[in-house]
């Protein structure tokens, strides 16, 4: 599956007056509202840069900017070019096409609400809102470590694993400039990852030294245009380029800049366990339909082929063989 990002055409048509919506955009996008995102806590905690006045639909406080697909930025009523693309400002709100998600097993997919009287719907995962209760915290923040000293009073290596399950996943997430992978936890029914930022999530305001937040893996809000596209409710990723290095200005084709490989790296870590999922359905279902041609071949006295095994014919014989050239027919 590509993840890519909205186009200009698709947030605003073909217009070419600022702060105006042609009839050819997204339906979504004449809502003014919608055309801006708010940062999740993750975002937010990484570096992510928000407007100081005016919110997107959800009430939150609005991104700076957004990247579009060729590379400009998208504010609430309009979009700009003046941002080159090594700016590490603007954040990405991703986005699917209606090819994809026409493709998307609906057996994935769980209803969410509606935002501007538009669907929205849960598919995939990834790291969203910082945990808040208390009694969680507790745990995550000490009380393993504490336990876990109290049980060896002598010492010893004190290991986040001794309490908390690894899942095996982790996120590859841009922090203070550095690529880090982030392991991901399992606790009471959730997924977690710690996260050191210098940023007060409260009040957004630098601290003097780094504080540990656990952040919620959760499942990723889609709002659901009526043409198929599906585009992230939230500013999932932030602090990337649109292109690393380069100080233009002017459109080019996304499957050629830095935020694209982000993209598609975001989506392996998003969207893998449900593919993964679906491929094993599919796989599940071809071992039954094996099955049921062994048993059937044994009541006729036939050799039935795999279903992933194709038969061909032979050109001087209308006997289905096998794609070495033998007639398993004639044994």
């Amino acid at each position: 599956m590509e993840v890519t990002l909205l186009s200009s055409k698709q947030l605003f048509g073909n217009t070419s007056y600022q702060g105006i919506t042609g009839d050819d955009a997204l339906e979504t996008m004449k809502h003014d509202e919608l055309r801006m995102a708010s940062l999740t806590d993750m975002a937010f905690l990484l570096g992510g840069a928000r407007l100081f006045q005016g919110k997107s639909a959800d009430g939150k406080p609005a991104a700076l900017g957004l990247w579009t697909k060729e590379g400009a930025t998208v504010n609430k009523y309009n979009f700009e070019e003046d941002e080159p693309h090594y700016s590490t400002r603007i954040s990405a709100r991703p986005a699917l096409s209606a090819e994809d998600t026409a493709r998307i097993n609906k057996n994935n997919i769980k209803p969410a609400g509606q935002i501007e009287g538009f669907e929205t719907v849960f598919y995939g995962e990834f790291p969203q809102s910082v945990e808040t209760d208390e009694k969680v915290l507790n745990f995550l923040k000490g009380q393993c470590f504490t336990r876990l000293r109290k049980a060896n009073p002598d010492g010893g290596v004190v290991r986040l694993n001794d309490f908390l399950k690894e899942t095996g996943k982790t996120y590859s997430c841009l922090i203070e400039g550095e690529e880090k992978d982030l392991k991901e936890y399992a606790y009471a029914g959730k997924k977690y990852v710690r996260v050191y930022s210098y940023r007060d999530l409260i009040n957004g305001n630098y601290m003097p030294e780094a504080h540990a937040y656990w952040v919620k893996v959760e499942p990723i809000e889609w709002v659901k245009d009526p043409s198929g596209v599906w585009f992230s409710k939230q500013a999932l990723l932030t602090r990337v380029p649109y292109n690393e290095g380069d100080d233009s200005r002017y459109s080019m084709n996304i499957k050629k800049s830095t935020i694209y490989q982000v993209l598609q790296k975001f989506g392996k870590m998003a969207f893998s366990e449900y593919e993964n999922n679906q491929q094993n359905v599919v796989e599940k279902r071809l071992d039954k339909l094996q099955e049921r041609q062994d048993v059937l071949a044994e009541r006729t006295g036939q050799k039935t082929s795999s279903p992933s095994e194709p038969t061909t014919h032979d050109s001087n014989s209308s006997t289905p063989t096998k794609p070495n050239g033998r007639d398993d027919g004639g044994r």
